[in-house]
């Protein structure tokens, strides 16, 4: 709202104030509140008076933001503009009189207590007080996003803040991927009032405004990735699909630009549809609770599928021609949903969407691509295959990525940890593979030896603990994480069915997991490790390969439980050993072995 306060007094300030938000306010009272108090004319509707409270938050947003405006609420002209101000309360009161209660536990009651008591005039309160709202209720991005490309493969965005701010930064790395935000350009952005505001790149994703302002808007190009594997984990645009990640197209919050949640309207060329786990209001817009996890797909060619158990609702989205009906695929995924759930003992109360796409090129099922984003599960895979073929496929894959929905997407845990959910989640969806049908057993086996043949790949395997190669997936090599921690789920489930004559197996780790009290512990490490340990049976082997950075001698770990490792050609090769007891015979079976 002002351009340089070095150049304006506080006297200034406060008649630019008054001047230029005093008719919206003036606006605001025509309606509703005027009739409670003299029977004027009414809005022109419900969604014309909502524009203009939102008017009215932002001048208490002016006002907390300013400290020269609070220090020059006791004018003459600005007093008159509360006593309007407390018209505007009366009407808001219904809506707001729980809301303080609220905020009184939130950080915010230090600054709602510091406005109040440095001021004595109700209207002082009411503005103050319906800025605080817009703060607390109103900490939504308002996003517009319009395809205004497709070849060249372009959108349009226009946001507007919660609150003011002057920096706008984007994604430049995901999973890997860099380079995100080279493709944020011609960037805008407007005052309070709609002037022009001059923005300034600072590097790749990053800009500055000259002013704090509300409303940014922007380019995004979206060319399809080079790297096929790459289109499951970031937006891009072709002449039939997109794929519309709000993770890398949505400005970061940032100290000063502060927003939790958004809401999405989307333009779309004629005959093209949205598919989204977020549901519409009745505007047609998508509220988005957590905008790093929201998903879009777009299409001329959308095809649905849905299938409901108990209270999960799941929904196929599929795009290009596929050798079988998507109520087949929906079957497979309720029974693995339907797994997990018995497993964990949590509910998914949320909807479930999957999003099923071509992988590019003429390949087969040995190519495919996938990512699980909050509800959403985006999976590409090559077509080239017989029926029977993509469907088992398509059951290994979702074994893993519908269980990523539970861990992490379901646990409010703090910290690095993806040695148990990346690691452990792969030995589980196997387990759970081989338990539905999808492989055999001998596949289990035969996936275990690829994985420790990739882990014994690794030149610094055991230069790290799990917890610390964790902490630095990103920036050492990312399949070790994947690959120890597969392997050493791998023992510990041997190693708690043996040992409690079957009647344990990491299914009850992730049911206790589920039963934790999040309250008293948010670590996810610490908790975790808590857990594995509470039978004492896994103290030592967690010491030494989690804790610590120990060597894994495969062949060592197994002779135990009857599996036998052997060499070919350089590759590992596991099979179960010729003669075993009962014991080592009951754990077999317990894994699916069938002799």
């Amino acid at each position: 709202m002002v351009r340089n306060r070095e150049e304006k007094s506080p006297s200034r300030l406060i008649e630019l104030f008054y001047e230029r938000l005093l008719p919206a306010v003036n606006e605001a009272l025509k309606g509703p509140v005027s009739r409670k108090l003299n029977g004027a004319k009414p809005f022109k509707s419900v969604g014309h008076y909502e524009q203009s409270i939102r008017k009215v938050q932002r001048i208490g947003l002016a006002i907390c933001y300013s400290p020269e405006l609070q220090d020059g609420m006791n004018s003459t002209g600005v007093k008159q503009l509360f006593r309007q101000l407390r018209c505007v309360i009366a009407i808001e009161a219904g809506r707001t009189s729980s809301l303080l209660e609220s905020v009184s536990t939130e950080p915010y009651r230090e600054i709602i207590f510091k406005k109040i008591s440095s001021v004595s005039h109700l209207g002082i309160f009411a503005i103050v007080f319906l800025g605080l709202q817009g703060m607390v209720c109103g900490q939504s991005l308002a996003v517009r996003l319009r395809v205004s490309s497709i070849e060249p493969a372009r959108v349009r965005i226009e946001s507007e803040f919660p609150t003011p701010a002057d920096i706008l930064s984007f994604r430049n790395t995901y999973g890997g991927i860099v380079g995100l935000g080279e493709r944020i350009e011609n960037v805008e952005a407007r005052g309070l009032s709609g002037e022009p505001v001059s923005v300034r790149r600072l590097a790749p994703g990053e800009f500055r405004a000259a002013v704090k302002v509300l409303q940014f808007a922007y380019d995004v190009r979206l060319d399809e990735p080079q790297r096929p594997a790459e289109m499951s984990h970031i937006s891009w645009l072709n002449r039939e699909n997109g794929l519309l990640l709000m993770a890398d197209l949505l400005p970061q919050p940032t100290d000063v630009g502060r927003f939790a949640t958004a809401v999405v309207e989307l333009n779309l060329p004629a005959g093209w549809r949205a598919f989204s786990a977020a549901k519409k209001d009745q505007q047609g817009k998508f509220s988005i609770a957590d905008p790093d996890k929201a998903v879009f797909f777009i299409s001329a060619l959308l095809r649905e599928q849905k299938k409901r158990i108990d209270s999960t609702e799941f929904v196929m989205a599929a795009s290009g021609d596929w050798p079988f009906a998507g109520g087949q695929v929906a079957e497979i995924a309720m029974r693995i949903l339907n797994e997990y759930r018995e497993i964990t003992g949590f509910q998914l109360r949320e909807r479930v969407v999957l999003i099923l796409l071509p992988y590019r090129g003429d390949v087969g099922t040995e190519r495919w691509s996938a990512e699980t984003r909050g509800h959403s599960v985006v999976l590409l895979m090559g077509r080239r295959a017989t029926q029977k073929q993509l469907l088992l496929r398509i059951g290994i894959v979702l074994s893993h990525e519908l269980l990523h929905l539970w861990v992490p997407n379901s646990l409010p845990l703090e910290g690095d940890y993806d040695w148990f959910f990346e690691g452990f989640t792969l030995y589980q969806a196997l387990r759970t593979s081989v338990k539905l049908g999808f492989v055999r057993f001998s596949d289990y086996l035969e996936t275990l030896a690829r994985v420790y043949d990739s882990y014994r790949a690794v030149a610094d395997r055991d230069r790290l603990s799990l917890i610390e190669a964790s902490k630095q997936r990103w920036t050492t090599s990312s399949s070790l994480v994947y690959d120890k921690g597969m392997l050493v789920a791998f023992i510990c489930d041997l190693i708690l069915r043996s040992n409690s004559y079957d009647k344990t197996s990491l299914n009850d780790v992730y049911r206790k997991l589920f039963q934790s009290d999040f309250a008293a512990s948010r670590d996810a490490n610490d908790l975790i490790i808590s857990i594995l340990k509470m039978t004492g049976a896994l103290n030592p082997f967690l010491q030494q390969y989690v804790l610590s950075a120990g060597t894994i001698d495969l062949g060592s770990l197994l002779k135990s439980f009857g599996i036998k490792l052997q060499f070919v050609d350089s590759h590992a090769r596991l099979e179960v050993s010729s003669s075993i007891d009962k014991p080592q015979l009951r754990v077999l079976r317990s894994v699916g072995y069938k002799p």
